[in-house]
């Protein structure tokens, strides 16, 4: 598997950074931290941007070698969609993203041409509005098709959906799925939101200090039904469908929120818990199996404390969710 490899250091007025880690260059990996934790000055440094010591590794070659950038930052064919979405205000989305392609060479993305970037943006209708008539989320589509209209090797995305009301969020983070899945890029995404997390990444990083850890895969997909407690004021997910349940939804689980008991867990406030049967392990993973189908594997770590074998039944209990 191609890998982005690093292990850095670089040091400000009250803060130090040291951060080592090895990130596969597969999907959307989430950087998690609180403000002011190192996430962002971990992308700057790994774009060539902020001076840093260390190494640098993208598929083998290098871009930092100790003090001395092996790789400058413009050729390092990353595409970057900053927090403070830094269109050029004096020209329309059109121009915005043909400025963008110049660095592309003409290519395209797996196959993808950029048309159909813009149709799953849904940008095509925006193309010739000045872009200081855009709302926030707008402009945030518009920032993520210039940075790949460069057609970069690698995207990073510094906390994109800040500023975006829930409603916006839930427009865009399908789109951007889609945009990433089929273009092929990898992305690493910075929050602090877990629930943006949840939704969008396919394995997360936890930065903390200027210290980072992980990886923590997240679980695929489930699907459920919304009800409510007896008193009407918890949301809980169930997967059998019941009397004044809501429509089917989607949902993902982390495994920081994950209980797995012996027994049934009874009354509780838990966002969602159900029975499973044990498919099978192996030395890194456990096949979970719902009574509905749907198969999820979780980490020996998840399982710490359950000792019972293939084909037994044990609960899963989840603190929180997020909904889809």
């Amino acid at each position: 598997m191609d890998m982005l490899n690093v292990d850095i250091r670089l040091s400000r007025a009250g803060f130090d950074l040291q951060m080592a880690c090895d990130i596969p260059l597969t999907g959307i990996t989430a950087l998690v931290g609180r403000s002011a934790s190192g996430k962002s000055s971990l992308l700057r440094a790994i774009a060539g941007l902020d001076p840093c010591e260390g190494t640098i590794r993208f598929r083998g070659q290098d871009w930092q070698d100790g003090r001395r950038q092996k790789v400058i930052a413009r050729k390092r064919r990353i595409g970057f969609v900053f927090q403070d979405i830094r269109l050029f205000d004096h020209m329309s989305v059109r121009e915005n993203i043909t400025y963008a392609q110049r660095w592309g060479h003409g290519e395209t993305m797996a196959g993808l041409a950029m048309q159909e970037i813009l149709d799953i943006l849904d940008l095509v209708p925006l193309m010739d509005r000045p872009a200081t008539v855009l709302s926030g989320g707008e402009r945030q589509r518009v920032a993520l098709a210039r940075a790949l209209a460069a057609r970069p090797e690698l995207l990073l995305l510094d906390e994109p959906l800040t500023g975006l009301d829930p409603q916006q969020k839930d427009r865009l983070i399908p789109r951007m799925q889609k945009v990433l899945a089929q273009t092929g890029c990898p992305a690493l995404f910075v929050s602090h939101d877990k629930g943006e997390v949840a939704r969008l990444a396919d394995r997360s990083f936890q930065v903390n200090a200027g210290r980072i850890s992980g990886p923590v895969d997240a679980l695929p997909w489930l699907k459920g039904y919304v009800r409510k407690n007896a008193e009407g004021q918890e949301r809980t997910i169930s997967q059998q469908p019941q009397a004044g349940a809501d429509p089917a939804v989607v949902f993902r689980l982390l495994p920081e929120h994950i209980l797995l008991t012996m027994n049934d867990p009874g009354q509780h406030n838990a966002d969602f818990s159900a029975p499973v049967r044990i498919a099978g392990e192996n030395a890194q993973n456990t096949r979970l199996v719902f009574a509905d189908g749907q198969e999820i594997s979780v980490s020996r770590e998840v399982m710490n404390g359950v000792t019972v074998g293939a084909g037994s039944t044990i609960w899963l209990t989840a603190g929180r969710v997020a909904i889809g």
